[in-house]
């Protein structure tokens, strides 16, 4: 299995516009520069899923400290008697949910092409 042979997969899954796989394209891309394609067809799934805890962390660290935040201001302007111009954000919460959502499309489409090209480069070998 070559790089190329691994892009090429990528490229199947991002003609056929799945939008997870642009996004987990390019993650996959920088595993190769990174790792080189032997060890990456090595990587064992659940690696690779840990490795998404912490990238889904991070960013999701962000959204809750936004809202923290937030509900915070919102809780000094009532405690001196200004009623909050809106104390629950509903548009916040969903676009927390859209982003957990997105990362583990995103982990379950980089999964997909792993999973293909260690099972072409079995067949290959074989």
């Amino acid at each position: 299995m070559t790089v190329a042979e691994v892009k090429k997969i990528i490229n199947e899954f991002e003609d056929a516009e799945i939008p997870s796989a642009i996004i987990a394209g390019k993650l996959i891309r920088l595993d190769l520069l990174s790792v080189g394609v032997d060890e990456w067809l090595k990587r064992d799934a659940s690696d690779i899923a840990c490795e998404f805890v912490g990238i889904a962390d991070a960013a999701m660290t962000k959204v809750v400290d936004h809202i923290g935040a937030n509900a915070a201001l919102d809780k000094l302007v009532s405690d001196v008697g200004i009623e909050p111009s809106e104390q629950f954000d509903f548009e916040q919460i969903q676009n927390f949910k859209s982003s957990v959502l997105d990362t583990f499309e995103v982990l379950a489409t980089y999964l997909r092409i792993h999973e293909l090209a260690k099972q072409a480069n079995h067949e290959s070998n074989t």
